[in-house]
């Protein structure tokens, strides 16, 4: 009878060892489910945050601002492309994206369109796609 007894008793054990092993399963999936939603809201809200960054930097590039302080570094650059020193500058390139829209003038510099556009994609990591900057002694 006493045998009989311990069966039960590890019987009951295992069915609550498997319950609690299958409750830990659970559990485990549903945090796992939990950082992906979370990481899904984060997300979203790093997209909105930089369209809303965007959206107001271009309106700021289009600023009374922006163009006066445009004037007043290609006319210290004299006009002439700091990139490549051969080109007449049209724009002004920001050499330090934290300080957009609150730039000190020493992290501007003026820039010929085919040389800004090349910058931008080294920025933004395309360094084996981007064109190479010509200078004076590649023209010859």
């Amino acid at each position: 009878n006493f045998r009989s007894l311990d069966n039960i008793v590890v019987v009951n054990m295992k069915k609550t060892f498997t319950v609690a092993i299958n409750l830990n399963d659970e559990k485990r999936a549903a945090e796992k489910e939990i950082v992906k939603i979370a990481d899904r809201i984060r997300n979203k809200q790093k997209l909105i945050n930089e369209n809303s960054f965007w959206n107001l930097y271009s309106e700021y590039l289009n600023s009374e601002r922006w163009h006066e302080i445009c004037k007043i570094i290609l006319k210290r650059d004299k006009y002439i492309c700091q990139s490549c020193l051969t080109e007449t500058a049209t724009e002004v390139h920001h050499t330090e994206g934290r300080y957009r829209m609150n730039e000190p003038l020493f992290t501007l510099v003026s820039v010929c369109r085919r040389c800004h556009e090349i910058i931008t994609e080294i920025d933004r990591g395309h360094f084996d796609s981007a064109e190479k900057i010509r200078y004076e002694f590649d023209k010859k």
